[in-house]
């Protein structure tokens, strides 16, 4: 099941659980946590402000041909993220 591509999104701010300490002290700083702070506004300083170790994803749904409730569950690491 879900053998499609999934694109997921996630919006770096202020409250984004995925930010290091530092990024959100750059949020306030900056920009007040309106906007992405210039100092970390390339691909490295975006690397740099994000840190877990693991994202779990679970979907579920609905099997075309049954009807029946599927799931599925993926864990991805750092390095399995694009930024970008």
């Amino acid at each position: 099941f879900f053998k499609r591509v999934w694109v997921i999104r996630h919006t770096l701010d202020a409250n984004s659980p995925l930010l290091t300490r530092k990024a959100r002290k750059a949020f306030k700083e900056e920009t007040q946590g309106l906007s992405w702070p210039p100092s970390l506004n390339d691909y490295a300083g975006v690397r740099e402000s994000i840190h877990f170790h693991q994202l779990v994803v679970t979907m579920s749904g609905t099997a075309h041909n049954s009807s029946c409730t599927v799931y599925g569950q993926k864990t991805y690491e750092f390095c399995d993220v694009n930024i970008g």
